[in-house]
């Protein structure tokens, strides 16, 4: 399963990055690890996380405060298997 970042979605999380880091030398590192990781986690089982709206879901990071939010589509190939769809438009919110 692939994804991409909604363009917003890629500054935000970037300028997160920027911020923690400015906030304490690696952090920026581990939030970043932590959100690929969280992604990771959604490419393995994309249904298991709830629903937000009837074509998105939101899986919460585990140690900081943001969500990705993300929306399953079928690729160009069709079918309903995992192996043809993708994870598109993943946003970064911060859930506070």
């Amino acid at each position: 399963m692939t994804f991409e970042f909604h363009p917003e979605a890629r500054i935000e999380f970037i300028e997160a990055i920027v911020y923690y880091e400015r906030c304490r030398k690696g952090l920026g590192v581990r939030l970043s690890r932590e959100v690929y990781a969280t992604i990771n986690r959604v490419t393995r089982g994309p249904n298991a996380w709830p629903k937000i709206s009837e074509n998105t879901r939101r899986c919460l990071t585990r140690r900081f405060p943001y969500g990705v939010i993300y929306e399953v589509r079928q690729n160009d190939f069709g079918g309903d298997s995992p192996e043809y769809q993708q994870i598109s438009g993943l946003e970064f919110r911060n859930v506070e």
